[in-house]
């Protein structure tokens, strides 16, 4: 019985080596945790507005695939759009419009961003 365990653990130990092994020896691979992250925009939006921020959210993210948008909510009766440094981008009451597209480009462009 204690043969039996010995031989078992050897074979795991050989078989982590030669994995080990064939790791170590294959080509490094450029990882993308080496690039710095996506500009991001900040959507401040109050909870009666998730669907204006989704709105805004897609706009962004599907016009402009270079940014990325996070959203945080607070209760606030505008929805407020800032750079990850906290530059404002615009802000929006319940009863005013969200940019289009080409607006949005617009405020991208002047505040700095990819687009």
């Amino acid at each position: 019985m204690k043969r039996r365990l010995a031989s078992a653990t050897g074979s795991v130990s050989a078989t982590s080596s030669n994995w080990l092994a064939g790791i170590a020896s294959r080509p490094a691979v450029p990882c993308p945790l080496d690039r710095a992250p996506p500009p991001k925009v900040v959507v401040k939006y109050d909870p009666d507005d998730v669907d204006r921020f989704i709105e805004l959210a897609d706009l962004i993210e599907g016009e402009f695939p270079q940014l990325q948008v996070e959203g945080v909510e607070v209760a606030q009766h505008t929805l407020t759009a800032k750079t990850a440094g906290g530059a404002l981008l615009f802000t929006a009451g319940a009863d005013e419009d969200l940019p289009g597209a080409a607006q949005l480009e617009a405020i991208l462009q002047e505040a700095g961003l990819p687009v």
